[in-house]
């Protein structure tokens, strides 16, 4: 079963080793391919980097970016069985409880489109410390969210065709309790304040603002903040005690306005290595 996966990236000096690491102990680093959107922050020094696929800097289309990733997808799908495309701060994890590893389980399913259930990394920033990336992420946060708008159809047997944001495809799709998106953005408070002065630099094509297209990057840094994290002295509301999928069989019967907060469970905790800087 060979498997590759894609990301896209721009300055991203902080997940994209995070992405390397994780994606390539689980597939390989020769079977990952780095889109660069005209990177010029030496993100790109890394030796387990094998693919780079450049394309010249232009103004964000969203609507473009999934159009062209889309391609790129179709082509993989010459050498390889099933192609995945995430952000560079999505990691893919099989519940343990699965037992095996992601490839094979990946390869047992008859779906050709797979959806996964998305969580976001919740920072209770108040009473854990700042990332530290020699530890296991999930020894350091404990809470997790519910979003509908990460349960994504990322991995496919078959050409997709992606809407903007990857959130929606043309296929039909499956979805496994057993498999987990985890969405890194606000793992760590102090790199959310550095992060967003690069996300504010991004311009955006017309058809991108008109249609209102990643709005958050283009909030200012109180907003996006407030957006994110909690402040340090309310902290992380009470957490729900359902286990992770039942949190997305809850939602799909009834769609909360405020998904529940779930505490980490204890099996999770060594499923996600960080890294620190591999750098030539």
């Amino acid at each position: 079963m060979k498997i590759a996966v894609i990301t896209q990236v721009f300055n991203e000096d902080f997940f994209l080793p995070i992405w390397l690491n994780h994606y390539g102990r689980l597939f390989g680093y020769a079977n990952l391919f780095v889109i660069d959107d005209g990177s010029d922050d030496g993100s790109l020094n890394d030796w387990r980097i094998r693919n780079i696929i450049k394309k010249k800097r232009a103004p964000l289309d969203e609507s473009e970016r999934a159009q062209f990733v889309s391609k790129v997808h179709s082509e993989l799908l010459k050498k390889y069985d099933i192609v995945i495309y995430t952000d560079c701060d999505e990691l893919i994890v099989l519940d343990p409880q699965a037992g095996g590893d992601l490839r094979d389980f990946l390869g047992q399913l008859r779906a050709n489109c797979i959806s996964f259930i998305g969580f976001n990394v919740l920072h209770d920033y108040g009473n854990e410390p700042d990332i530290d990336l020699k530890k296991p992420l999930f020894s350091q946060r404990h809470f997790l969210k519910f979003e509908w708008g990460y349960c994504k159809p990322l991995a496919s047997r078959v050409p997709i065709i992606w809407s903007p944001g990857f959130h929606k495809c043309n296929l039909a799709t499956s979805t496994s309790r057993f498999l987990f998106l985890f969405h890194l953005r606000s793992i760590d408070y102090r790199n959310s304040v550095r992060r967003q002065k690069s996300l504010n630099s991004v311009s955006f094509s017309a058809n991108a603002i008109k249609k209102k297209h990643s709005m958050h990057f283009r909030w200012d840094a109180e907003t996006y903040l407030k957006h994110l994290y909690n402040e340090p002295n309310e902290g992380i509301p009470l957490a729900s005690s359902l286990e992770l999928a039942d949190v997305f069989i809850q939602e799909t019967k009834v769609r909360n306005s405020s998904p529940p907060v779930v505490r980490v469970p204890g099996r999770f905790e060594n499923t996600i290595e960080l890294s620190g800087g591999h750098r030539r």
